[in-house]
């Protein structure tokens, strides 16, 4: 747990400008980007134990008691299998950029485009959690900017919105332009629900250790 600020900075974006080529393509998603993930807001993170990486065919099979073993959901499916383990839901947007941001202000998933230009792409965060950049469903609603976002990590609902989800990039970024997707910020409009994503549980601690 912790505190952050959430959304697409003029330091995310000027991080980007130094080290992401910058293509007509990506100034677009850019832009598209700055009306999505703002305003900025403080946010303060409840502690939260979240899944190392997304559920696995045989975890699924465990984890449903041998009903599924399948790795991806429709949105009403993972909904519906993370939260058969009482106490356990999809993260948050806001905890997902939480640990895309190492807990701090980074602003690419595990600070990766640093080291791009070397070859490396880090597998992990310093939390220990992987796969951030695959596409997996959030706990959330989708909202169409962050005007009137709770200032809480809770998942933001308000009614019968379509899913949010959260990574752009499934696989580490093979081209510097695809960089951008991994912008620790980055959120796309949800497709139907009925995709299918990753699903990663994530059981909340804060009504324990208050």
């Amino acid at each position: 747990g912790g505190a952050f600020e959430m959304g697409l900075s003029e330091t995310d974006v000027d991080r980007a400008m130094a080290l992401v080529d910058w293509t007509p393509e990506v100034a677009r998603f850019v832009e598209q980007l700055k009306s999505r993930a703002r305003p900025l807001r403080e946010v303060l993170v409840e502690p939260f134990l979240c899944a190392v990486e997304p559920l696995l065919g045989p975890q699924v099979a465990a984890w449903t008691n041998g009903g599924h073993a399948r790795d991806t959901f429709t949105a009403p499916d993972a909904e519906r299998w993370v939260t058969l383990r009482p106490g356990f839901r999809l993260p948050s947007e806001a905890e997902l950029e939480y640990l895309a941001r190492d807990g701090v202000q980074q602003s690419f998933i595990y600070d990766g485009a640093r080291t791009f230009d070397d070859g490396i792409w880090p597998e992990q965060g310093r939390f220990g959690v992987r796969r951030l950049t695959d596409n997996e469903w959030t706990a959330d609603e989708w909202h169409d900017d962050y005007t009137g976002a709770p200032p809480t990590s809770a998942p933001w609902r308000t009614g019968d919105g379509p899913p949010a989800f959260r990574g752009l990039s499934p696989d580490p970024p093979e081209v510097n332009t695809a960089l951008v997707l991994t912008l620790a910020s980055a959120r796309g409009k949800p497709i139907a629900a009925d995709r299918n994503l990753c699903a990663r549980p994530v059981f909340p601690l804060g009504s324990l250790l208050s």
